[in-house]
């Protein structure tokens, strides 16, 4: 069940990396962009928390911090550009996307879990390459503006 649980690595470190973006994005638009990461935060809090208690319910054990941060980078905290902040959230959805649909083949893992991984997919999916990339093309419309 590794698969399974490197989606779990992903998505724990994930959660904390959107926190750090959450804290510190410099934006014109700061109060709309900050809440912004806390949806995207809470999103990948919503998923994890799913992954973690179906695998349980399956036998996989849960992940710890320390063992996802094997595998996992954590973002240092600094300030964050409004788009470099989208670009990393988008990369971390897609590559969310990319874990789970590995961890979602694993043998053990009934069809119940794996529709329910499926969907996780699809909010990530519409997140990251719908309005996130609508959001990074504007801002490098505007850019190229200015």
């Amino acid at each position: 069940m590794e698969s399974y649980r490197l989606a779990e690595k992903a998505l724990k470190v994930g959660v904390e990396n959107i926190i750090v973006l959450h804290h510190n994005i410099v934006s014109s638009n700061f109060h709309s962009d900050h809440e912004r990461m806390e949806q995207y935060y809470r999103m990948a809090l919503d998923c994890a928390d799913s992954i973690i208690e179906n695998g349980i319910s399956i036998n996989i054990p849960e992940v710890s911090i320390v063992e996802a941060l094997e595998d996992f980078e954590a973002l240092p905290v600094r300030n964050y550009p409004k788009a470099e902040a989208y670009a990393i959230v988008q990369a971390m959805f897609n590559e969310f996307i990319s874990l789970l649909a590995e961890a979602k083949n694993e043998e053990r893992v009934p069809d119940y879990i794996r529709n329910l991984i499926e969907e996780w997919q699809q909010q990530f999916d519409l997140e990251a390459n719908y309005k996130i990339a609508h959001l990074l093309a504007a801002e490098k419309s505007t850019e190229e503006e200015t």
